[in-house]
């Protein structure tokens, strides 16, 4: 899903969560979380770029997916201009996310693979 942080500024996280939905680009204000699982070719993007880029256009919540050397979940918020680390989960924990009122079951993400 498209995601317009700026003018001339679009990234496509992995995963969105939004307050609502536009039909091509959304934009920033509407997001609650963006979510990067991050990959062996992008883990410097995906851990410092994005963060820092998703921080600025205001979103407040970022979810980071490691799959490496095992799957952990690194859930930050945002205080002030930059992400603070809010929670982590890993095999056989859930994650909480109480302001967004979610949860995710991390083993569940293994199901079906």
């Amino acid at each position: 899903m498209n995601l317009r942080l700026r003018p001339m500024r679009i990234l496509v996280p992995d995963i969105v969560v939004l307050r609502r939905t536009e039909e091509v680009v959304n934009r920033a204000a509407d997001t609650a979380m963006a979510v990067e699982i991050v990959s062996r070719s992008g883990k410097f993007r995906d851990r410092k770029v994005k963060p820092m880029q998703y921080s600025e256009a205001g979103i407040p919540w970022y979810l980071r997916v490691e799959l490496e050397p095992r799957l952990e979940l690194f859930l930050y918020r945002r205080e002030g201009a930059d992400y603070v680390e809010d929670a982590r989960a890993g095999l056989g924990e859930r994650l909480e996310i109480a302001d967004l009122g979610m949860s995710i079951e991390v083993d569940a993400l293994l199901r079906d693979l």
